[in-house]
């Protein structure tokens, strides 16, 4: 789904005498999202940063995240699973002395969370490596302004819409936060995603592979019978 991911494709199953193609995925979100779908998610939530998915799990950088809007001074609102896992119990402890933390659970409906995507005031996504940043594009999608790790296939997609961090530092991450929070909506993300990541597109994109890709075995197979 980006040029990182067919790099690491390359590199790790050996893959060298064929091109890798990217192929864009489609996100496609209805609105309208109206703020505080129910009651895990107060009004005041729109006033906070926010962050979904696997709060548990040490690559989505969740610990640096607390730190860093601790730092900041921003206040965290954490929708997700947060599991047993070591670095899950180790987020549990630092939850109960953050000053900026809070944390809602795992919410299934997918309406409530992109309600909160949509209203709230920056999403925040600084794992140490993201394939595409999905749950970031999804937010984007909704009209919210992403801070998102540098570390991926992240710049594929959200061009220079977006606050790049370095996920290794929390200072790194709390100043493109707060770069975030001060700046005026960012609109021009959600232009983006709307032109350019649609269901046509993603179709086009994949016959288009599907032809060449038959085209060229075809050739092939024609190779093989006539030096046989």
């Amino acid at each position: 789904m980006s040029a990182d991911e067919g790099t690491r494709v390359r590199r790790g199953l050996g893959v060298v005498a064929r091109p890798i193609h990217v192929v864009r995925p489609a996100i496609a979100l209805r609105g309208p999202f109206p703020c505080g779908a129910c009651d895990l998610l107060p009004p005041a939530t729109s006033e906070r940063v926010l962050f979904v998915g696997d709060v548990g799990s040490e690559r989505k950088n969740v610990l640096r995240l607390i730190e860093a809007c601790d730092l900041a001074g921003l206040p965290l609102a954490l929708i997700g699973s947060l599991g047993n896992s070591r670095y899950g119990r180790r987020v549990r402890d630092v939850l109960r002395t953050s000053r900026s933390a809070k944390y809602y659970g795992r919410i299934a409906s997918m309406t409530t969370v992109l309600s909160a995507m949509a209203h709230c005031r920056v999403f925040a996504l600084p794992s140490t490596t993201e394939g595409i940043g999905l749950a970031a594009l999804e937010a984007g999608a909704v009209g919210a302004r992403v801070v998102i790790t540098t570390f991926g296939g992240t710049h594929d997609y959200f061009g220079d819409s977006a606050w790049y961090v370095d996920p290794r530092s929390v200072r790194s991450i709390a100043e493109g936060l707060k770069a975030a929070w001060d700046a005026k909506a960012n609109f021009p993300l959600k232009r983006h995603i709307e032109d350019e990541l649609t269901l046509a597109k993603t179709a086009q994109g994949l016959d288009q592979l599907y032809v060449t890709a038959f085209s060229d075995e075809s050739a092939r197979g024609q190779e093989r019978i006539w030096t046989s």
